[in-house]
This record gives C-alpha cells, sequence and structure tokens, in this order.
C-alpha cells in the first residue's frame, strides 16, 4: 500500500494544534459574519514583543579604513536563534542593517573545513580539505614557494599601509587565524604557520598557543624573537592590560594550548575585552586604518560535541565582543564590521519541549534516548566530562521582551543532525568524537561603509574578494565621501511568495541540486524570528497570521490574535484585506488547499486551523466582510471538498468565474475562483506547466499575474509553495523534496521578472517556518570515520547520494578536481534531519517536526531594502499593512 504524505502531514499538524489551546472572545463558527464590524477596525492585536533596533545609518564614507571581521567558527543560523531565545534578547549581530547568506563548499568537496573555509574569506579563492591560504593540490614541498601561495586579506592591507591584528579563543595557530597569515599545505603545521606570523607581523595577536612559540621542535624562541621585533610579549591578561597601553605591537597568548571554554570562567579573558585592547593597539599603531580578524572559535568545538549549551554559551561571548566592537564603530563613519561564520557544525536545530518530548518519548524517555547516542561499553560515570546528551532543554528567562511570552514551558530544545549523533554510538573511543560539518549557507551580517556591497556575497570566496578589494582601496579623498540613500518610490505592486518549510538547508539543498535559483539572486535579504506567543516553535497559521496582519498569535490559530498577552482572541486585519478596501486587485495561488492555514490567514478568522469548511465560508463571506461585491479577485489552488455546492452557488452570485481547470486566459472584468484538486495539488514532480489540471506553481503565478496587472491601482498577491512544508514533513530526502523547491523557485523567478518589465513591483520571498533539514557529502564525517550509522561505514541507515550540479555554482570548479577527491569520488549531496525525528521515523510512521530556527526573507524592487532590516515576523506584516493602507 503505498504510504500517503498528505495522511502524515494532517497528523503532524494535528500534533501541534493539541498543544495549544488558544481561548476566543466569540463561538469561532461565527467570526465570518458575527465580527464582520469588529475586523474592519484596527485590530486590537499585540504587535512583536521585542522591537529590533537595527542601525538604519547611511553616512558612512565610501569605502572602509578600518575593518573588524568576526568569523563565528561553525556558527549557523540555528546557533544564532538558540543565543537570542537563550538570552531572551536579540543579538547585537542581529542589528547590523545588511545581511547575506553564503555557500561555504572548498574546493573539491561540498562540506569544508575550517581551513579551507577561512581561506577562501582571507583569499578569495577556493583551496583544499585542510590548506591554509595555498592553491588546492599544494603540497608541502611546494608551499613555500611563492606560485603556490594565495594572497590575503592581511597582505591586501599591508599593501595599502594599514595594519593587521588576530584575535582567536582557540590557540593562535589554528586553521582560521592562519588562513590570514600563513601558507601551509595542512592546518595542522602548527609551528610552521607561528613561523609565517613573523613574515606577516600582524600588529596585535591575542589568544592561546604558547606552546607553538617556546616548546618547539626545532628550539627556536619565537617569543624572544617576536621581541626583537619590537613586539611586547604578554603571558597574562594583566599583562595584556598593561601593554594596551604601551608602545609598539602586542602578541598576547594567554594559555599554553587552547583556551577553556566560555562557559568553564576558566578563560583568561573574554573575547570582548580582547577585541577592546586589540582595538586600542591598532588604533595606536595605526591611525590610518586596520584589519582585525576575530574568531569565536569554539562555537565549532560544541558543535563538535554536540553540545547545545555550548553552542549557546560560545555564541553568546562571540556576540557582547561584536557588540563592543559595533559601539565603536557606530561613533564613526570609516568602519566596517562583519559578522560571517566558515561553516555550520553539526546540524543543530531549535525545537521546543511539546515537539522534542513527543520523540524522546517514542524513543522511551530522554535516558534511554541520550543511552542509544553511546557506544554500547561507555560508562557515563567514569569520565569526569562524558559526552554530553544532544537533546537539551534550556530554561528561557522569563524576563526580556523577545520569545514565547504565553508559553507553558518556557524552555528551548537544541538537538542534533541525523548521521553525527547517530554515529556516536558506533564510536570506537579513539581519538576525540567528532560530528560532522554541514554544507547548509551561514548568514553574513554587515554594517559600515560598502557593507551592502559586502553582504551580497553568495559565496565565501566571493566575500574574501569583495574584502581584499576594499583592505587594498588607498585612503584617499573619494572613498571618504559620505554615502548617501535618497527616498526610495513606493511600489505600485507587491508580490509576496512564501515557501512553507523553506528554511536556508532547504535553500542550500535546492542551490547545490539545481546549480542556482532565483531567490537567493535578490536585492536584498533578512533573517527573522518566527515563534508564536505560546510556543518558541511555530505552525503556519501562527505564523501566517503574523505576517498577514503584522500581529503575533498562537499555534494553530488563522487570522486572529489576542489584544495582550493571555487574552482572548479577535479577528485581525490583513495586508491583502487593507489592499481590497484601498481598491487594489488581491489574489492567492497555492498548491495546497486555499482553506490550509497560510491562504486562510489573509481572508479567514478562525481559532483554529483545522475548521477547513468554515474557511471555506470565510472565502465566501470576505466581500461582505469588505462592503464589496466580491472578496479576492483570483485565487488559485486545491480544496474542492471544502467548497460546497451552495458555496460555489453563491460565488457565482458574486460574478466568480469558477473553473477546476486553470485557464489559458482568466478573463477581466470578473473574479476567478480555479479549484483544481480536491485538498492539495499532486506533488511538483506530478505537475507541469502545460497540465490545466495539475499546473506548476509558475504556471499559476503567470495566470494570476496576467490578470492582476491589468488595473493601474495596484494589486497584492500572495503566492505559496506549500508542499515544500509536506515534503519535510515527511522527511523527504531525495527529489520530491528538491522539486517542491524548484517548482517554488521557478515561480519567485517568474514574478521577478515581471517586476523586472513593469519597474513598479516589489516582490518578497519568505518562509513561514523552518524544518530539521541539513545537508551532508559523502566526504566530511567520512573521511574520520564517524559515520558509523550510516551504511558506507557498516552502519545500518542507507543515505541518498543526489548529485551535485556542476553548471551554474558559483566557484564549483574544483568540483571536477578527481586527483584531490580520491575514493570518496565527485561530491554528491545527502539530505538529514534531526536525530531523535529520523529515528524515530525509523520505528513508527511519525512525520517531522517544525523548527525554530530563524528562517531568511528576500527582496527585489522599490524599497526592498527596508525589508532587509526586519528581523521578526509581525515587522513583516507590519510592512505589507502599512503599504496596503497607502503609508
Amino acid at each position: 500500500m503505498k504510504f500517503d504524505i498528505r495522511w502524515l502531514v494532517c497528523a503532524t499538524a494535528a500534533l501541534v494544534a493539541c498543544q495549544s489551546t488558544p481561548n476566543s472572545s466569540a463561538d469561532s463558527s461565527a467570526v465570518g459574519e458575527g465580527f464582520s464590524k469588529q475586523v474592519m477596525e484596527a485590530g486590537p492585536a499585540p504587535i512583536s514583543p521585542a522591537d529590533f533596533p537595527v542601525s538604519d545609518r547611511v553616512n558612512y564614507q565610501a569605502r572602509p579604513s578600518r575593518m573588524i571581521v568576526f568569523i563565528g567558527d561553525g556558527m549557523g543560523h540555528a546557533a544564532v536563534t538558540a543565543a537570542s531565545y537563550a538570552q531572551s534578547e536579540p543579538l547585537s549581530m542581529l542589528s547590523m542593517p545588511d545581511v547575506g547568506f553564503m555557500t561555504t563548499h572548498e574546493h573539491e568537496f561540498l562540506t569544508t573545513d575550517s581551513a579551507a573555509g577561512a581561506t577562501a574569506i582571507a583569499t578569495g579563492h577556493k583551496t583544499h580539505f585542510e590548506g591554509v591560504s595555498v592553491r588546492p593540490g599544494t603540497t608541502r614541498e611546494q608551499e613555500s614557494e611563492p606560485e603556490h601561495q594565495l594572497s590575503t586579506l592581511f597582505g591586501a592591507a599591508a599593501s595599502a599601509g594599514r595594519a593587521t591584528g588576530l584575535i582567536a579563543t582557540s590557540r593562535i595557530t589554528h586553521a582560521t587565524p592562519a588562513a590570514f597569515a600563513a601558507h601551509r599545505s595542512n592546518r595542522g603545521q602548527y609551528d610552521d604557520i607561528a613561523l609565517d606570523y613573523l613574515r606577516y607581523k600582524p600588529a596585535v595577536m591575542l589568544g592561546a598557543g604558547t606552546r607553538f612559540f617556546e616548546e618547539r621542535a626545532d628550539k627556536r624562541d619565537l617569543f624572544a624573537e617576536f621581541e626583537a621585533e619590537g613586539y611586547t610579549v604578554a603571558r597574562s591578561a594583566d599583562e595584556v592590560r598593561a601593554a594596551s597601553g604601551g608602545q609598539g605591537p602586542l602578541l598576547g597568548l594567554m594559555h599554553r594550548s587552547d583556551m577553556p571554554s566560555a562557559s568553564s570562567g576558566e578563560r583568561a579573558m573574554s573575547l570582548e575585552e580582547m577585541v577592546k585592547v586589540a582595538i586600542e593597539v591598532l588604533d595606536r599603531e595605526s591611525p590610518q586604518g586596520y584589519v582585525l580578524m576575530v574568531e569565536g572559535s569554539q562555537i565549532d568545538w560544541a558543535g563538535h560535541d554536540l553540545d547545545g549549551p555550548g553552542v549557546v554559551s560560545e555564541t553568546l561571548d562571540m556576540d557582547r565582543a561584536v557588540a563592543h566592537a559595533l559601539g565603536y564603530a557606530r561613533e564613526r563613519t570609516d568602519t566596517l564590521v562583519v559578522v560571517t561564520a566558515d561553516h555550520e557544525t553539526g546540524g543543530m536545530s531549535v525545537l521546543d519541549p511539546p515537539y522534542a518530548s513527543r520523540y524522546m518519548m517514542l524513543l522511551g524517555g530522554e535516558e534511554r534516548a541520550y543511552r542509544m547516542t553511546l557506544p554500547d561499553d561507555y560508562d557515563v560515570s567514569a569520565h569526569d566530562e562524558p559526552l554530553p546528551p544532544s537533546v537539551v532543554h534550556h530554561p528561557l528567562p522569563r524576563v526580556g521582551r523577545f520569545g514565547p511570552v504565553e508559553s507553558a514551558d518556557p524552555r528551548m530544545t537544541t538537538s542534533f543532525g541525523f548521521m553525527s549523533v547517530g554515529s556516536r554510538a558506533f564510536w570506537d573511543g579513539s581519538r576525540r568524537y567528532s560530528a560532522s560539518h554541514t554544507a547548509v549557507m551561514v548568514p553574513i551580517f554587515a554594517e559600515g561603509p560598502a557593507a551592502a556591497e559586502v553582504a551580497a556575497a553568495r559565496d565565501n570566496a566571493q566575500l574574501g574578494a569583495t574584502l581584499q578589494k576594499l583592505a587594498a582601496a588607498p585612503d584617499d579623498e573619494a572613498a571618504r565621501q559620505p554615502g548617501s540613500a535618497g527616498p526610495e518610490p513606493r511600489p505600485k505592486n507587491v508580490i509576496l511568495l512564501v515557501g512553507d518549510g523553506l528554511g536556508l538547508a532547504s535553500l542550500s539543498a535546492g542551490l547545490y541540486s539545481r546549480g542556482e535559483l532565483a531567490t537567493l539572486s535578490m536585492e536584498h535579504r533578512a533573517l527573522m524570528a518566527t515563534h508564536a506567543l505560546d510556543r518558541l516553535v511555530n505552525d503556519s497559521a501562527g505564523s501566517a497570521t503574523a505576517i498577514a496582519s503584522g500581529r503575533r498569535s498562537r499555534v494553530g490559530v488563522v487570522g486572529m490574535a489576542p489584544a495582550t498577552a493571555g487574552g482572548d482572541l479577535l479577528p485581525v486585519r490583513s495586508a491583502l484585506a487593507e489592499a481590497a478596501l484601498k481598491g487594489k486587485r488581491t489574489g492567492i495561488v497555492t498548491t495546497t488547499s486555499l482553506t490550509h492555514a497560510t491562504p486562510a490567514a489573509f481572508f479567514a478568522h478562525r481559532a483554529s486551523r483545522a475548521q477547513e469548511a468554515a474557511i471555506a465560508g470565510d472565502f465566501l463571506t470576505f466581500g461582505q466582510r469588505l462592503g464589496r461585491s466580491h472578496g479576492v479577485d483570483v485565487a488559485i489552488g486545491g480544496g474542492a471538498r471544502y467548497f460546497r455546492t451552495s458555496h460555489l452557488d453563491a460565488l457565482r452570485a458574486q460574478e466568480y468565474a469558477v473553473s477546476t481547470e486553470l485557464p489559458e486566459r482568466l478573463a477581466a472584468g470578473q473574479p476567478h475562483l480555479v479549484v483544481l484538486a480536491d485538498e492539495g495539488l499532486p506533488p511538483a514532480a506530478e505537475r507541469g506547466a502545460d497540465n490545466p489540471g495539475a499546473p506548476t506553481l509558475e504556471a499559476m503565478t503567470e495566470r494570476a499575474l496576467d490578470y492582476l496587472h491589468q488595473d493601474e491601482a495596484g494589486f497584492l498577491l500572495v503566492v505559496e509553495g506549500g508542499q515544500i512544508d509536506w515534503a519535510l514533513h515527511g522527511l523527504d530526502r531525495g527529489e520530491g523534496l528538491l522539486a517542491e523547491i524548484a517548482d517554488f523557485d521557478a515561480a519567485v523567478a517568474r514574478a521577478l521578472a515581471f517586476a523586472e518589465s513593469e519597474g513598479d513591483t516589489l516582490v518578497i520571498a519568505t518562509s513561514d517556518h523552518d524544518h530539521t533539514l541539513s545537508v551532508l557529502d559523502n566526504h566530511y564525517g567520512y573521511h574520520s570515520g564517524h559515520c558509523g550509522v550510516m551504511s558506507a561505514c557498516g552502519g545500518p541507515f542507507e543515505g541518498i547520494a543526489l548529485p551535485v550540479a556542476t553548471e551554474g555554482l558559483t566557484n564549483a570548479q574544483g568540483f571536477a578536481a578527481t586527483e584531490l577527491q580520491g575514493e570518496f569520488g565527485a561530491p554528491t549531496m545527502t539530505l538529514q534531519y534531526d536525530w531523535i525525528v529520523q529515528e524515530v521515523a525509523r520505528r513508527v510512521q511519525m512525520g517531522g517536526p517544525h523548527s525554530g530556527n530563524m528562517v531568511p526573507l528576500f527582496a527585489s524592487g522599490p524599497r526592498a531594502a527596508e525589508l532587509g532590516r526586519l528581523r521578526d515576523q509581525p515587522q513583516l506584516g507590519q510592512w505589507l499593512t502599512r503599504w496596503a493602507s497607502g503609508n
């Protein structure tokens, strides 16, 4: 019997809905009629409980003379999300106005290590696995030859007369700092990397690793050699502080190997204080400008250990340093601050206890689930620091204004990807167990001169090339000219495309499978929180209500929200309703049912998303509630089973043209309802542009645009790629999910083409929430043997090797480098979900959950830059409502 994914999706949605018990101030069956007057008034519901202070300053000079580049090693978007919720305030890096997302693949493989990842940022070029700023394939014998060395950001700064600085919470000779001031064929050459620092002579180096300077195999005393070059050498925090007020360059290494973890309380100096000292030294030694690289090294180490609290602690430690740098930069006009990562580690996801506990229960409880991730002979009591549980519930502060303020269980859950967690049980105890990096895109945050140019990078080598160009530019009169930004025209039309469940991992998978995505080409980008009032992890109803109305609501609620936290639900006006009231045309297109949660939030008001028959009734009465002859001008999707004959007759009485196939052209002068399926449409792989009964999302979008653009008053079109979410709930790890992503992206491409031809249209593409998906390859993890759960390593689980595109990808020429790939062969991609999710699915039929990870937003067209400063989902709804009302 064929497994029905729709049943699984419905069951998962019910799981979410049953954990939310929204209060309603009236019988929800009467909302459409009894509340018609109230809903047309200003919706009395709370907006975001956090006001994100995102900088809108524009009076920077044209090019920076000072650059502070932060690299959170292993810091993916889930780490940024988790750390924000853990402190009940958005991270300082989220206040930076320009946001981007970049790929991190190395030269010959899809998943990078830190050396190759940092090399791309430091040089603008890819290198081989574990290479440090050398050309791909360089050997140890060749590494000292100039023709095999890649020019670095620090070299570019020096050529322009600017000083440089390195800070790390690891040994200063570790992979990431090394890439900026060393050239070695392998990152493990710590003694040699320390020698390279003598050649580059950064004006300040702070961190750890004294043994690579004074306990060397060659018996050289590099501390003495640095002192001979005029450096002050400091071996303690007090000595570093004292040296900051002195003269000359500073080498301050405060621990023998690496710094202790941020949470240990044993770190000699915080990253924030090291940044403060470094800026003081650089301003003193190089008033004309500098480049400072700061690494939050141990975010990655915590991810490798599957230690969620460690990831949060290290991310917060780095963010405090970011806050100091931003405070410094905001007093100047010449300082660019950049925050990014070299890769993501562990496939971490943000969940909440109502979701996670259900899966844990099916695994026999938290203790049994933890034991399942340990080797059979592993004795927890015999270890001072035993392997940490991969699933941890973090208490959330009850103070602050960021998070689910109504939650009955104020905790956040962090969890990690299937291969890394599942393989730990197969670990033989040799070396240290280490979770895998992933190939998921990582965020870029930028503020200051040329920040928009920096955030536009779509690959880490592109970012590196941009930084080099800026560092090498002369500090001339042209560079010091202030920037400016004039007022942008107001868009006449807005096209909002919502990829249901489409997170950064899904976009990464889509990109690597197809080679390019139109969505990623859009001019401005943002990262948004998605939580509900009552749950950290939202569903499509609560999140769509936030997008549609600008009002944060509860899980499972459609088009309603309380006036105050804990209050009764009241109907809220959507941007679609506002647009219709102002005389604009309106449209809804979806691959699911028109009565499903996301489209329903734009015209219905129900305390439960499950009331789909009643939601169909709300579609019928939408025009009446607006005081118009009809409601939505064009609606295309599924849901025939919910539109009864009486509904359809009533809609025809409103002059709707009702059809069950997509017409070649939608006739002007009357509204249209096109109902193509009983519930949702067939999956993307079964639909076609020339199939009127099962068309692509692009074809449906094109028909709606052809119809809507005939009105001079403008329009708002909402397009949902709803079955990305269904594929993710079904834990699809193959072409089914990739086809849904491609189907959505083709609709985005169609919208962008329309906007380019019209010139007055803003296109927005975003998601309502994320899932637990992450992206692996056929090398990382396998190279170290930490892959025991996978069949390729002798384990019980069969991964699906997906082909990686060779055309269209940026800086992916090395994917054909067979001489470097060895036994692993050409790159392939494997998709995984959270361990508890996939492990349960191996035992029972249960779909995957949503996650609380922040989601990307993309915008192109008039005023798109305003969308780039959004950090919270209700802010998007507020912006749409203001636009629809003419403000």
